[in-house]
C-alpha cells in the first residue's frame, strides 16, 4: 500500500509538473508576443512626430491627416523589396523616415494590406480603437481588397479609411462618414469616396489607380479586430453570393465560407440591396 501511494503521489507530481511547464510555455509565448507587439508598436510611434496632428485637430481631421500620411510617404508596389521588409516594421519604418527626411527620393514599397497595418498602427498610439476590413469580389479565387475602421470616442461611429487609394467614404443624403457596415448595407448609388473633399467613383489617386475598381468588392466584408478578437462577418446577399460556390486558383469550387473558414466562425450579418 505505501508503494500505491507513493507511486500515485509521484504520478500526481508528474502532472503538476507537466502543467505546471505548459502554462509556462504558454505565459512565456504570451510574453514574447507582447514584447514584439511593444518592439513594433515603438517602431510605428517613431512617426508620429512627422504627421503634423495638432491639439486643435478634431478627430476626423487626425483620422484623415493618418490615412493621407500614409499614402503620401509609401508606393503601392508589389515588387521584389516588397517581399523582402513584408511584415517587418523595423525595415519598413526606417526606409519611411528616410524618405520623409529627404535622405532617398524613393518611397518604401507597401500595398492594401501592409497600408492598413501601418494605419491601424498609428490610429492606436493616438489612442483610438481601429480594426481591420477585408471585402471580397464574388467572382474567381473571390479577390480582396483592404483597409480598416477607426472609431471616433465621442459618437462611437466607426468611420472606414483606406490609405491605399486615400479614401474615405460619404454617405450621400446625410454628408456623414460611412463605416464598413454602411458600405455593405447600402446600395452603391447611396454613398461615394472621397479624396481630399471630392467625391466621386470616377477619382483616381495620386498614382492613378481608379477608385472604380475597388466597387465590385463591397458585397462581403470581413472585420478583424485585433485587441478584441471580434471578427464579425458582413454580407449584402444582393451583391455577394454566399451559399453559391466560385472556382479558386487550386481548381476545386468552393462556397466564400470553405474557402475562408475562420471568417465564418463568428457572427455573420446578412443584408439586402434595401435593407436598412
Amino acid at each position: 500500500m505505501p508503494i500505491f501511494k507513493n507511486s500515485r503521489r509521484t504520478l500526481i507530481l508528474v502532472g503538476c509538473m507537466l502543467l505546471t511547464l505548459s502554462a509556462a510555455a504558454f505565459a512565456t509565448d504570451e510574453y514574447i508576443d507582447y514584447i514584439e507587439d511593444q518592439e513594433e508598436q515603438r517602431e510605428y510611434d517613431r512617426l508620429l512626430p512627422h504627421i503634423n496632428i495638432t491639439d486643435e485637430d478634431d478627430f476626423i481631421t487626425r483620422a484623415d491627416k493618418v490615412r493621407t500620411f500614409v499614402n503620401d510617404n509609401s508606393t503601392h508596389n508589389i515588387s521584389a523589396e516588397f517581399y523582402k521588409h513584408w511584415g517587418k516594421p523595423d525595415v519598413i519604418v526606417p526606409k519611411m523616415l528616410s524618405y520623409i527626411q529627404k535622405r532617398t527620393d524613393k518611397k518604401v514599397h507597401l500595398e492594401c494590406s501592409s497600408r492598413t497595418e501601418m494605419a491601424l498602427n498609428l490610429y492606436e498610439a493616438l489612442g483610438y480603437r481601429a480594426r481591420a476590413v477585408v471585402i471580397h469580389e464574388y467572382a474567381y479565387d473571390y479577390p480582396s481588397h483592404t483597409f480598416l475602421e477607426v472609431q471616433n470616442p465621442d459618437t462611437k461611429k466607426w468611420h472606414a479609411q483606406d490609405p491605399d487609394f486615400n479614401v474615405y467614404w460619404e454617405i450621400i443624403k446625410t454628408g456623414e462618414r460611412a463605416s464598413a457596415k454602411d458600405l455593405i448595407r447600402l446600395p452603391q448609388d447611396e454613398y461615394h469616396p472621397c479624396i481630399a473633399g471630392q467625391c466621386d467613383w470616377e477619382l483616381e489617386n495620386a498614382q492613378g489607380m481608379p477608385i472604380q475598381i475597388t466597387r465590385p468588392y463591397f458585397g462581403l466584408a470581413s472585420i478583424v479586430d485585433y485587441k478584441t478578437g471580434e471578427r464579425p462577418l458582413l454580407v449584402n446577399q444582393a451583391r455577394f453570393k454566399m451559399d453559391t460556390p466560385q472556382e479558386i486558383e487550386d481548381g476545386t469550387v468552393q462556397t466564400y465560407c470553405e474557402y475562408r473558414a475562420k471568417n465564418c466562425r463568428q457572427d455573420i450579418v446578412v443584408f439586402g440591396e434595401n435593407q436598412s
